[in-house]
């Protein structure tokens, strides 16, 4: 097969794939498949950045974001606001993240060795891996670490030295005060692949590797020791109590007790379905994925469930170095003399063949509690009426410009109003009351309860009900309806 067929075969994929999620996402998001947490949440950096002056501010926690991640990367991405104040913003800027990651692991497969043919079915396999389509399904922002971390990474095995590489490596620095964390294993695991073959000197690669791995870790420290405090953040150990109260302690009691590790990552983590994902290809390349692993055992051994079994984004940060493994050990294995020149269709074959498999096995990623990846077109009453809703109000109170209500039904408010939940309402000028949505952080015990206490308010009247919504207005901010 030619290389420009197989390059438009290529991008064919990553159109198809990118529809397929898009739609399916959208579906989800129509039948109320996220929430406040943490899609309006984050939508709130944005938003609020565009509209309202105030970037990286969380409206109904009155906080700045950067008191509990240091995420200035994520500012590249105000400007897409201007044009949509849709909430799925976030949503599919994610999959044309997770799409960009794709396509610079299997470059570097193609760095490493690896024929174009395979490499296209490696990318077909990255894509149909379970841990990716959760991690796009999160409509979180660490899917922009796996994009920027795959670039430059894919750009630093290439041989391109530290002009072309730096920019993507900082870009990944700026996702999380703790992406240095992960970085600095991922450029080690680099620097321990076995040979490939390159265009480039493959001496020089290792030396910008090792660069790459310190400048993590300086930036990783300054981030947390540093900027964090700045901000009120940076040493909470919640998620990892059992073994300390800060986060040295944390480390000396992981490698004091090497043997209660070694159960927690074997045991109900998340390393096994990793690497059952993964096919386990990345152990090709031995050294590369034990350095690469070293990292995903702060989330093994995690008390929180969530970060224990790499639920929802917790993944974005593991698979750059482990896609990059798995590719650089296949151009080794598909390049044996056993093959005697069929290595590459073999290889492409069988990854082919890995692609089924996963897709049978797990046709579904979690989206949240008792929702899956899935399509979900004739489910979206929950969209529908809150546009009953919300054009209801509109015309009952025209200059409203902020908003409380449910942890679902907060998904669907415009960016261009300040979003609250049920439990400060009393600071919104429009109030939600939904009949069938979550009374979670609503700081009341029923649905009904919540609209008997807003409707005997004084400062607010009734608008009536649609569909699922009661609706309450304040007076001082809203006229009486003409």
């Amino acid at each position: 097969m030619g290389g420009n067929r197989i390059c438009q075969l290529e991008w064919i994929l990553y159109a198809v794939a990118g529809a397929v999620l898009g739609l399916a996402l959208h579906s989800q998001f129509r039948a109320g498949g996220f929430s406040f947490h943490d899609l309006t949440l984050l939508d709130d950096l944005f938003a609020n950045g565009i509209y309202r002056g105030r970037p990286f501010w969380v409206t109904d926690y009155a906080i700045h974001h950067w008191s509990v991640h240091f995420t200035p990367t994520l500012a590249l991405l105000l400007p897409v606001y201007f044009f949509s104040d849709s909430q799925f913003n976030l949503v599919a800027l994610g999959i044309v993240a997770m799409l960009a990651c794709v396509y610079f692991s299997a470059r570097a497969a193609r760095a490493g060795g690896l024929a174009r043919w395979p490499a296209l079915a490696l990318s077909l396999v990255f894509l149909t891996q379970i841990f990716t389509r959760t991690v796009v399904a999160s409509a979180h922002f660490e899917v922009f670490y796996c994009a920027f971390s795959a670039a430059a990474l894919c750009l630093l095995v290439e041989g391109r030295g530290w002009r072309w590489w730096a920019a993507p490596a900082v870009l990944a620095l700026g996702v999380r005060q703790d992406a240095g964390f992960f970085l600095f294993f991922q450029a080690l695991s680099a620097a321990l692949l076995l040979p490939w073959e390159t265009a480039w000197d493959r001496t020089r690669v290792r030396y910008d590797a090792l660069a790459l791995a310190a400048l993590s870790l300086v930036a990783c420290l300054v981030s947390v020791a540093v900027i964090m405090p700045l901000w009120g953040g940076g040493t909470d150990t919640l998620a990892w109590r059992r073994w300390g109260e800060t986060w040295p302690e944390v480390f000396r009691t992981l490698l004091a007790h090497p043997v209660a590790v070694w159960s927690a990552i074997v045991g109900e983590s998340g390393f096994l379905p990793l690497n059952h994902s993964t096919a386990w290809l990345p152990w090709l390349q031995p050294l590369s994925a034990l350095v690469g692993h070293l990292p995903g055992a702060l989330f093994y051994v995690a008390d929180a469930p969530d970060k224990q079994e790499l639920w929802y984004y917790n993944a974005a940060f593991l698979l750059p170095g482990l896609w990059l493994a798995s590719g650089t050990g296949l151009a080794w294995i598909s390049r044996l003399p056993v093959w005697k020149g069929w290595g590459p269709h073999a290889v492409g074959a069988l990854l082919v063949l890995i692609a089924a498999v996963q897709l049978s096995s797990h046709p579904s990623a979690l989206v949240g509690p008792g929702r899956e990846l899935g399509f979900y077109f004739n489910e979206d009453q929950p969209y529908r009426d809150y546009q009953l809703a919300r054009a209801a109000w509109s015309r009952a109170c025209p200059t409203a410009t902020s908003v409380a209500t449910d942890m679902t039904s907060a998904s669907f408010v415009s960016g261009r109003m300040e979003r609250y939940l049920l439990r400060n309402w009393q600071r919104a000028d429009v109030v939600l009351v939904g009949e069938s949505q979550t009374t979670l952080l609503s700081g009341f015990s029923s649905l009904q309860a919540a609209k008997v206490a807003i409707a005997g308010e004084p400062l607010f009247r009734s608008a009536g009900e649609i569909g699922h919504y009661a609706i309450f207005l304040k007076k001082a901010s809203c006229r009486p309806p003409e």
